[in-house]
């Protein structure tokens, strides 16, 4: 299924350098509140051995800006992860209050996101590939 070899702590850890380091390049900067809906570790939806590995999640609410603030805050995440030269998949509203955004960022080929609510609140957040408890597949290296 994949070849990453890197446990569901150190893709935690991953994610959230992802997330701090994205918030941190944008101006003004916004104060990042833990989604409860999506953070920590999930069950891996697909594959052979999906129901014995798990993925990596974080998912964050941009706080302390305003709904004016997300037009500047989506063209500044699209322009950030375009300069970490991570492959944009999809953008939508981007010049609005209501950016979406979803890129890979390599090199372990996490899905990243830019999400915007209906009520003008933004959320960031990431998911690592499907991985193995331990790191490595059972009875492999």
């Amino acid at each position: 299924m994949n070849d990453v070899t890197m446990t569901p702590a150190e893709a935690n850890a991953y994610a959230e350098k992802i997330l701090q380091a994205t918030a941190n390049a944008v101006a003004p900067k916004p104060r990042l509140e833990p989604s409860p809906y999506f953070y920590g570790n999930q069950p891996c939806l697909g594959g052979p051995d999906a129901n014995q590995m798990v993925t990596a999640n974080r998912t964050y609410w941009l706080r302390d800006i305003t709904e004016h603030d997300n037009v500047a805050i989506g063209e500044q995440i699209l322009r950030y992860w375009r300069h970490l030269h991570w492959q944009i998949t999809s953008t939508d509203g981007i010049g609005t209050t209501t950016p979406q955004i979803t890129a890979v960022a390599p090199p372990y080929a996490f899905s990243a996101g830019l999400t915007s609510t209906n009520k003008g609140l933004l959320s960031i957040g990431t998911s690592s590939v499907c991985l193995w408890p331990d790191g490595h597949r059972p009875g492999g290296r």
